[in-house]
């Protein structure tokens, strides 16, 4: 009997063990990490919860988000800008990046930046989404189409995204490819703040300036 319970019972303690890390690993939640930049400085809230405030980086571990969609709101701690409000979503094992320039009505900008895993793990893919939309995407100076739009077989490597479109100012934002994954760069484009300003001046030729 001594004999069977010693070949027996560090079994049963193995299967134990073994079942408990297979628990541990299946309930574990993967997580991601999160960035947020703006001018000025704003208060950051995720689901209504505010997280603190800008510069914010959720990047060590133990501050890494739960992967999933969130709802981000800044909200400025000066000026009377409009807060900014987008669900974005948080992947795991990589970094979400939030920038948001606020100012008057029209003339905000900014981007959210995140990366998702793609079948194809030789391939790295750039999506391009913008408001307003229909804008000219060039990828390294090199005109791609307009927004919406899809970029395949991009090298692994660093790149510069610029957007551009009549009545608007440009957006450049530096990013960086993976391969294996998709980057998606979604863009809020502000007015160009010249043409802004000359719509509002009176005109010796018409009674009215469109831009």
């Amino acid at each position: 009997m001594r004999k069977l319970l010693y070949i027996f019972v560090p079994i049963l303690i193995a299967v134990l063990l073994f079942g408990l890390v297979l628990f541990f690993l299946s309930s574990r939640k993967e997580k991601g990490a999160l960035q947020v930049t703006s001018k000025p400085d704003s208060k950051v809230y995720l689901n209504g919860v505010q997280i603190g405030q800008t510069p914010l980086c959720k990047c060590e571990l133990k501050d890494m988000l739960e992967a999933g969609e969130y709802t981000i709101k800044l909200v400025p701690v000066s000026g009377d800008s409009k807060p900014f409000e987008q669900k974005i979503k948080i992947s795991s094992k990589v970094l979400t990046v939030v920038d948001r320039n606020f100012g008057p009505t029209g003339l905000e900008n900014g981007s959210i930046i995140s990366l998702s895993e793609i079948s194809d793990n030789k391939d790295a893919q750039i999506s391009v989404v913008s408001f307003p939309d229909s804008v000219q995407v060039f990828l390294d100076n090199s005109l791609q189409g307009q927004t919406p739009i899809l970029l395949k077989n991009i090298t692994d490597s660093d790149h510069e995204l610029k957007l551009t479109k009549e009545g608007y100012k440009d957006k450049i934002v530096r990013i960086r490819t993976v391969l294996g994954y998709k980057l998606d760069a979604l863009i809020f484009m502000g007015i160009n703040p010249e043409i802004a300003t000359a719509s509002a001046a009176p005109s010796s030729t018409s009674s009215a300036i469109i831009s």
